[in-house]
């Protein structure tokens, strides 16, 4: 696998989607960082979904086989694209060669655990009850209990995006994962949580539209 980060940036500067004027390639040739491509790319924001998506797929063909994407703040609709379309994606406030070690070594760990954990991630969906048409629950306690090596990203992601098998999804946990409101937006998907008795929350997700 050819060593490739990609970065969103504005001018030499990691950028948001929104003020990108150009996305840096880096290849690691020799251990060293090199930009091996420099491609211009101003992404229309304020136009419609569909037409985002297709400027982000135009970008993505120009990416070739790099699949990390770095960023000063990715969120919202083109976060959504980027991770439907398999990327890594990282927040960064600078360019340097131990930033893209660094990401590169993370991916490549996140890659390795992914193929470990696969068939035990798939415990997320068995373990789901079914209520009324549309409603799904899954105690995340209970599921950590007999697989504490599936974080709850792995467990709900997968769930999560298919959007359109349910209506509401109840989840039982002890606390609100961090990752939730950015990922839960991508997907235009809400929630609200309740105490359900100590160190126990029943959260809704739910559609917002």
């Amino acid at each position: 696998m050819q060593e490739m980060i990609s970065i969103l940036s504005k001018n030499t500067i990691p950028s948001s989607a929104q003020d990108c004027r150009n996305v840096r390639i880096f290849t690691r040739v020799n251990q060293a960082w090199q930009l091996s491509q420099d491609i211009p790319w101003r992404l229309d924001s304020d136009s419609a979904a569909a037409s985002i998506r297709d400027q982000i797929r135009s970008l993505v063909l120009e990416l070739g086989d790099c699949r990390i994407i770095a960023a000063a703040r990715l969120s919202g609709l083109p976060y959504y694209v980027f991770d439907r379309m398999g990327f890594a994606i990282f927040e960064i406030t600078q360019i340097g060669d131990g930033v893209l070690n660094h990401i590169w070594a993370d991916t490549q760990e996140s890659q390795r655990r992914s193929q470990i954990l696969t068939p035990a991630a798939a415990q997320g969906a068995d373990q789901l009850t079914e209520g009324p048409p549309g409603c799904f629950s899954l105690d995340l306690n209970q599921l950590q209990l007999q697989h504490p090596e599936i974080s709850t990203k792995r467990a709900l992601l997968p769930l999560l995006r298919q959007r359109q098998s349910f209506r509401r999804l109840t989840v039982i946990y002890s606390h609100i994962p961090p990752w939730f409101n950015q990922e839960l937006a991508a997907l235009n998907l809400g929630y609200k949580s309740e105490v359900r008795q100590e160190s126990e929350l029943v959260i809704t997700i739910y559609h917002l539209n």
